[in-house]
């Protein structure tokens, strides 16, 4: 089967459960003669495992929550800015 006969999001599936580990013996083994037939997939695989890596990076950085001073520096801009437009000629 060529490559452009395979589901390009069934591919992506199998490629996302290849990298969690979610595929049993046989499907590694299928799905490594997939990849080895088709070059492009194995660069596929590569940046999607890089972004699932940058995800998982992601997800354990603590995101800090934003003050009362920047808070209030956002309200006193917005409202500056509303009042300024509210004045301006139409």
């Amino acid at each position: 089967m060529s490559h452009k006969e395979h589901d390009p999001h069934l591919i992506e599936l199998q490629m996302m459960d290849y990298i969690s580990g979610r595929m049993t013996t046989e499907e590694i083994k299928a799905f490594e003669q997939l990849i080895s037939e088709n070059p492009d997939y194995s660069e596929d695989l590569l940046e999607l495992k890089e972004t699932m890596q940058l995800m998982e990076q992601y997800d354990q950085v603590e995101i800090p929550q934003p003050s009362v001073q920047m808070d209030e520096g956002f309200y006193s801009m917005l409202g500056a800015e509303v009042e300024q437009l509210s004045e301006s000629p139409k």
